[in-house]
């Protein structure tokens, strides 16, 4: 038997107890079933999602970026806005194109209703005669010497009145309404009547034959005659009909129309309806011409006053005056008026059967 001291044994007694309690603590683990760790199992299932983005963003690589000194840019000016190759679409507008009108050159004309004098007509830029077939006055041999001396040929053309020495006076005598008071063997005629139209169309097509460039439309202002019962306006229609007609007829001609105004209120030119296309008669004309607008001193102001007017809407207008006494300086007065007021001006005697050069 060992034979050991209390101070020997005390040492040993600790370390036994200190091995038992590992001991205890081991089988207590074991007795409660704590689990084990199976390494394999671990390695192969996948990391959870939150795992996953934790894991990611502790070892994914840090990105570098290398920082280089902007240089502010220089100031430019800004550029115009770009314009599309396709327009954008826009709202269709007629365009209505308007010949230049073949009297804007005018300077000088006249109004001569005789025969001959073919070299006194030439030194004028316009030439109004009477070339119907009733007459006798010029040839188309005529008419071709004026036209190829630079003159504009225009020929008479009456729309409100007719005379028997016409070639169509039988077709017109059924039309006529009252005779025509100071002009022996000329009668008012039915403007109203669409037959009588047909007959205009006719005559003036026969005029044209004979190689004058256009019309001049006398007594359309019939509108002022109480004639066949009828009133003013009917008798404006009438008048608007034969000039759109005739005008559809021969879009090319030259229409002049003489005394189609007299005043804002009284006449025929600004006259619109459905037989016009609601635009005024003038739209359909070429110039106005005007008897006695300084002869004529009692209505001088209101005319002027109209005619201005008219002017001043691209309608040239023309004067044909009677000054009693006819001489230089009755003529010059005239003259000078006129053209201070863009006219231009051809003075006559009444009887227009001699070619005066006053205004040349």
């Amino acid at each position: 038997m060992f034979n050991l001291s209390t101070r020997q044994v005390l040492p040993l007694i600790v370390v036994i107890l200190i091995v038992i309690f590992g001991i205890s603590m081991v089988m207590d683990a074991d007795w409660r079933g704590a689990p084990t760790t199976d390494v394999a199992a671990v390695a192969s299932k996948p990391p959870s999602p939150i795992k996953a983005i934790v894991t990611q963003q502790k070892t994914a690589p840090i990105k570098t970026t290398t920082l280089t000194t902007a240089t502010p840019p220089e100031p430019s000016t800004p550029k115009p806005p770009k314009t599309s190759t396709t327009p954008n679409p826009a709202p269709v507008v007629p365009v209505v194109v308007t010949p230049a009108n073949p009297l804007a050159s005018v300077q000088t004309w006249v109004s001569y209703y005789a025969a001959d004098q073919i070299s006194k007509l030439s030194a004028f830029d316009l030439v109004e005669i009477d070339t119907e077939g009733g007459t006798d006055n010029y040839t188309q041999s005529d008419v071709k010497q004026l036209k190829d001396g630079g003159v504009i040929v225009v020929s008479y053309l009456n729309v409100g009145a007719c005379e028997t020495f016409r070639s169509y006076w039988k077709q017109c005598e059924k039309f006529k309404l009252a005779p025509y008071e100071g002009y022996p063997g000329e009668y008012w005629m039915d403007v109203t009547k669409s037959d009588y139209h047909t007959l205009l169309i006719t005559a003036a097509r026969a005029i044209l034959d004979n190689g004058v460039q256009g019309f001049y439309l006398d007594n359309i202002d019939i509108y002022q005659e109480p004639l066949g019962g009828y009133n003013s306006k009917q008798l404006k229609e009438g008048v608007a009909s034969i000039v759109t007609k005739l005008r559809a007829a021969f879009p090319n001609a030259i229409i002049i129309a003489q005394n189609g105004i007299y005043s804002p209120e009284n006449n025929v030119l600004l006259y619109s309806s459905a037989v016009t296309g609601n635009k005024p008669l003038y739209t359909f004309i070429d110039a106005e011409s005007h008897e006695e607008v300084f002869t004529n001193t009692d209505e001088t102001a209101a005319i002027v006053e109209a005619l201005v007017d008219l002017r001043s809407k691209g309608v040239p207008v023309f004067n044909l005056e009677y000054p009693e006494p006819l001489n230089a300086t009755s003529a010059q007065e005239i003259i000078d008026r006129s053209r201070a007021l863009g006219f231009i001006p051809y003075v006559s005697d009444v009887g227009l059967d001699t070619v005066y050069n006053y205004s040349l």
